[in-house]
């Protein structure tokens, strides 16, 4: 009896031995695992067999169900320290990342100075609306109105070597060009996408004129109309009818109407704009007329309403104003610089140059 309690002993603290020492640098490699398994498997057939000879089955598979549960005991730690490590790298690297109490400071301090510039840029912008600056015929500003981001260029219709015109294709109506290569052809000081085409024919939805002339005829739409002495104003055009552009030396007839009087009198099915991607929220151009004559372009890359930007064009002091055309066809250039570029080519523009004497044609 006692040499064969010897010999279970010896096997149960081999199996021991060999699950205590699976997860140290003896066994560490996936080599060493295998046949460290593949010896107490065999470890435990030979006690196993003895048992059976020598009527100790039971005390050997209590041995063996006592090794198994100490190798699962040891991978519930192995993973459990191993989660530990884990959160604990997370929670440095969280401490790591989070800024502390000066760069606080100085990120506030950059967002205090960021409000101010575009504070200062608003009133400025306001400034030139209420003709308190006159330093300059153009002036381009970016700011936010309303919450939403603009880029705006005042033109001082006052100064009467200032142009504004209309801008056409270069092969004429029905065709369309890149809006760089318009601009790089006629080298106009300000340029910005005219009134919406159909992407069918290529035909604008408005009247065009441009010098005196009528360029094309469209019959609907609210008409930015500037007269030879550069007097501006808005003409909302009914559904089909042919005006008289005679007084006017450019003509650009896109809409819907926006401001009239100061009022906001948005109303795009009676002008017969039904599009649903047009109303939707879309990238926007507008433009209005101040008390004190100067033509304001607005341009927001951010989708916005129709009535968010009449909104917008009232807040900027202008008491008339209205749409043209944008989302894809959004282009808006100033003195060299691309504000927005559209993603597709153009059948017409709006152009202003600022030294330019009228009887010099503008586009064509």
């Amino acid at each position: 009896m006692a040499i064969r309690f010897s010999l279970s002993t010896a096997v149960l603290i081999n199996l021991v031995i060999i699950s205590l020492l699976l997860p140290g640098t003896a066994y560490a490699d996936r080599h060493s695992h295998h046949h460290a398994r593949k010896h107490a498997v065999q470890s435990a057939r030979v006690l196993v067999n003895h048992s059976h000879r020598h009527g100790h089955r039971r005390e050997v598979e209590t041995a063996v169900e006592d090794s198994r549960q100490l190798r699962l005991k040891s991978r519930r730690e192995r993973r459990l320290e191993a989660r530990r490590a884990y959160e604990a790298h997370l929670e440095r690297l969280a401490a790591d990342s989070r800024p502390t109490k000066w760069e606080r400071i100085e990120e506030a301090r950059a967002y205090r100075a960021h409000l101010e510039r575009i504070a200062a840029n608003r009133r400025e912008a306001l400034a030139e609306m209420n003709g308190e600056i006159s330093s300059k015929s153009i002036r381009a500003f970016q700011t936010y109105i309303a919450s939403v981001p603009i880029r705006m260029v005042t033109v001082d219709l006052n100064d009467p070597t200032v142009k504004v015109s209309g801008l056409l294709a270069q092969n004429g109506i029905g065709s369309a060009e890149p809006f760089s290569k318009m601009i790089r052809r006629t080298q106009p000081d300000v340029a910005v996408t005219g009134t919406f085409f159909s992407l069918d024919n290529l035909k604008p939805v408005g009247d065009i004129v441009i010098n005196g002339d009528l360029a094309y005829f469209g019959g609907m739409g609210t008409a930015l109309c500037i007269t030879r002495n550069n007097r501006a104003q808005m003409i909302t055009v009914p559904w089909g009818h042919h005006h008289d552009w005679s007084d006017y030396d450019f003509v650009m007839a896109c809409g819907p109407r926006l401001l009239d009087g100061g009022h906001i009198v948005l109303d795009p099915s009676s002008e017969r704009f039904r599009d649903k991607n047009m109303l939707a929220p879309n990238s926007r151009i507008g433009v209005g007329i101040t008390p004190t004559n100067k033509l304001v372009f607005v341009m927001t890359q951010k989708p916005i309403y129709l009535g968010r930007l009449a909104k917008i064009m009232r807040a900027i002091g202008c008491t008339q104003a209205m749409n043209l055309d944008a989302g894809t066809s959004t282009g808006f250039y100033c003195d060299g610089n691309m504000m927005a570029r559209p993603g597709r080519w153009l059948t017409n523009a709006i152009v202003v140059y600022a030294n330019q004497h009228p009887s010099q044609p503008s586009a064509s």
